[in-house]
């Protein structure tokens, strides 16, 4: 584990929690019989901390938004699983549509996923 990966860590279990990363995944089409099988959902746990969103607007202004900010950690995650926009994040039984996805790398190795969420 890297300095960064450490850092990360750290930061997020000590002001963070529990986080459920929702993977939800349509099946193809079957044009024979006309039938679209039910999407399957898969969770993965994760690690993650939940803050408000706040932006300022044209005047220099604090707003208030409905938009949360979400780190997940990406060393939480099990091998190969990374967030996508299609997916879902579920924090305290509150399910956030995930909006935009940042990376925070260090030597090529993503160590969190800021992600902007939305309820």
């Amino acid at each position: 584990m890297s300095s960064f990966d450490a850092m990360a860590a750290s930061g997020v279990t000590s002001f963070g929690g529990p986080v459920t990363l929702r993977k939800v995944t349509q099946g193809p089409y079957n044009a024979t019989t006309r039938i679209q099988p039910p999407p399957t959902t898969t969770d993965y746990p994760a690690l993650g901390r939940l803050e408000d969103q706040v932006v300022e607007d044209e005047s220099g202004r604090m707003v208030q938004t409905d938009k949360k900010k979400l780190v997940l950690l990406a060393q939480s995650l099990p091998p190969g699983i990374v967030p996508a926009k299609t997916d879902f994040a579920i924090v305290a039984g509150v399910q956030y549509t995930i909006l935009k996805i940042n990376v925070d790398a260090a030597q090529n190795s993503p160590f969190a996923y800021p992600l902007e969420v939305q309820a």
